[in-house]
């Protein structure tokens, strides 16, 4: 029973996420939330493609830093932190969607920082409930 508490704890530790992740992250979804106030289609669509290539960039950078792929939560309280986190960014691009919408383009810029600051607090917060539920054999 020790050694298993023992590989809880070890790969508790192993996942988590390097410094510069959540605000890597955070500026990825800040451009996809900035995306409906650029006027250019193809301005838009090489902001998400690019935003698409470097959320991939990312994902294979955790794995090289971590050794595990980006997952899921490991219980009840960080899949709660990680829905949460997932409706306030949807929330923020509808809103960035009808602020561009109503010709509010520079109030984007304010939905741009809520979920910067959303997915950089929140996945830091989901980061340390998934390792306490690793920990704790969830």
């Amino acid at each position: 029973m020790r050694a298993l508490q023992h590989d809880r704890v070890a790969l508790a530790a192993r996942v988590r996420a390097p410094w510069w992740y959540h605000p890597v992250l955070g500026a990825i979804v800040g451009a996809f939330i900035a995306s409906p106030a650029v006027g250019s289609t193809s301005a838009r669509s090489t902001l998400v493609t690019f935003g698409c290539v470097g959320l991939v960039f990312l994902m294979l950078a955790y794995r090289r830093v971590t050794g595990f792929s980006v997952s899921g939560a490991a219980g009840p309280r960080s899949r709660a932190r990680m829905l949460a986190v997932l409706a306030i960014v949807l929330l923020l691009f509808v809103a960035s969607m009808v602020l561009a919408a109503t010709g509010n383009e520079p109030w984007v810029v304010a939905t741009v920082l809520a979920a910067f600051v959303a997915v950089v607090v929140g996945g830091r917060r989901f980061e340390r409930m998934h390792g306490e539920e690793l920990r704790g054999g969830r």
